[in-house]
Order: structure tokens, then sequence, then C-alpha cells
């Protein structure tokens, strides 16, 4: 049993992973473009995808082999004892390497820096507290009511009491608190929802937020520390800027053959298919044979 990560000899490099019933799979990519899947554990059933005479355990990783890219692997969660991987087929690398290829000049990543910046600027950042209190047992809860209790503990948390001390005596266990590091404001609203998030990015750091009601109860908010919006030079992500131009590019060209195939390809759709089935003429069989 272990408590802390393990290397696993022969995976490295490592772009997804997913994890089943007593197997894994992972894509790695030891060099750029260079996707492939290994899987390790029980193959019973070829739930490894190794072929029908490879079964039993495997305790290191086996290359399977694909026809095309794997892109993605997905599995229905530990229980489940197979493994699905998400290919793009050759064709598809073909047209991406193709634009890949072309070496963006230092003018055309300056200018897609610039036509993007907003995309590689780092949001402002926020390291909040937040203190529940459950409105669910509003009548029966002998401390008072959820908005009672906020009021009193914000009243001491201004005198410069303890806040554990008082989420202790008031509050009420928070299933998924806030984590004390900080967060992008769309991280921060997934824990604790939109009413408290715009009560955060009202207030001063260090200073507790008024009751905030929301629909399971009421919370107290404080901003402990606030990080402002980054946007790094472009000498700083010169790498990052060019291969994102590069996947983009990419993109656009798979879009534009797609277009073409579309455009190329006569496309012809049975009405009938779309009919009211009443409005469509059924033929009699006894009249048919009686004709014949």
């Amino acid at each position: 049993e272990f408590v802390s990560p393990e290397p696993i000899d022969g995976l490295s490099t490592v772009v997804d992973l997913a994890i089943g019933e007593q197997h894994l799979c992972a894509i790695t990519e030891p060099t750029p473009g260079a996707a492939r899947l290994s899987c390790m554990g029980s193959a019973t059933s070829g739930r490894l995808g190794l072929g029908p005479g490879l079964t039993g355990f495997f305790d290191t990783p086996r290359p399977v082999t694909l026809n095309g890219t794997p892109t993605q692997v997905v599995t229905g969660g530990p229980q489940d004892p197979f493994t699905c991987v998400l290919l793009t087929s050759g064709l598809i690398d073909s047209i991406v390497t193709e634009v890949d290829g072309e070496e963006p000049s230092a003018r055309d990543v300056a200018r897609h820096y610039d036509q993007n910046v907003d995309f590689f600027t780092r949001p402002g950042r926020l390291r909040a507290r937040t203190i529940y209190f459950s409105a669910r047992n509003d009548d029966g809860d002998t401390r008072g009511t959820a908005l009672a209790r906020a009021t009193a503990a914000r009243g001491r948390l201004l005198t410069g009491e303890d806040a554990d001390a008082v989420e202790a005596d008031l509050g009420d266990r928070q299933v998924s608190p806030v984590p004390n590091a900080l967060l992008p404001a769309s991280k921060i609203r997934d824990y604790v929802g939109p009413s408290v998030l715009e009560a955060l990015q009202g207030l001063e750091a260090g200073r507790w937020s008024e009751p905030v009601e929301s629909g399971a109860g009421v919370h107290l908010a404080i901003a402990l520390e606030r990080e402002v919006r980054v946007v790094p030079a472009l000498a700083e992500i010169e790498s990052l800027v060019r291969q994102d131009l590069q996947r983009r590019r990419g993109d656009e060209a798979l879009r534009a053959y797609l277009d073409d195939l579309r455009a190329r390809t006569p496309i012809l759709i049975d009405e009938a298919v779309y009919a009211d089935p009443e409005s469509v003429p059924v033929t009699d069989p006894e009249a048919t044979a009686s004709t014949d």
C-alpha cells in the first residue's frame, strides 16, 4: 500500500490516463506528434486490447497497436472493465501535420499574440474563506436561524474573534470548503456559487462580508489575498504562443478541408422520411394482387 505516488516504469510524458477495474491505459507522447497507447493490468476478456493471444496480468505497460493516433482515453470508472480510445485517422493527421510543418515567422507569432492577448493572460486569483450557516433546520436549531447566526457571527468576527472558534460555535460543516489557496474566480464559484463570489469580488482584503443568502443557507465570506491579472510579455511565452498558432492553423486547415468536401459532395435528402405518416399513400396488397 502506497501513500504517495510511485513512478511506473515504461510510462513517461503521459498526456492522458484512464483507470478501470484492475487495469489502466495511458497515452504517452515521447516526442511531439508521436502519441501512443500503453495498457497494463488484467488482460481478461481482451480489456487491454493486446489481442486474443495475450491474457493474464501484466504488471508493466504493454504497447497497444491502433489504426490511428490516440488522442483521448476514457473509462466508466474504477469498476468499469473496459476502456475506450478516441483516435484521429491518418488522413486527419496528414492534413494537420502538413500545416504544422510550416514554421510560423516571428512576425506571425507576434501578430497572433497581439490578437489573442486575453487568451494568454492569466486571470486574477483570490484566496478566500467562507463560513456556512445551514437553513435546513431553522425551526429546530437552538442556536437560531441561519441568518440570525450569520449576523451574530459577523459581529464577533468584526471584534477580532478567532474565525475557527466562531465557526465552531455558530456555523455548520461545509461539504466542499474553499481550498486555502489562490484560485481563479471561476473555480471559487464552483465551491460557493455566484452570489458569494460576487460579494467576495467587491470586498476589501481582510474584511468579512455581510451575510449572503442562498438557496441552502447563508454564507459569510472574506477575501484573504488577491493577485491581479498577469499579462505576460511575449518573450516569456513565445514558445507557447507559437504552439497555439500552429494548433489553430491545423484546426483551420482541417475545417477548410471538411468544408470543401461538403461543397464537392452531392447530398440528397429523402423528404419522405420527414413526411406526415398520414400523408403517405398506403398500397392495398389485395388491389395489387388483382391487378397482376
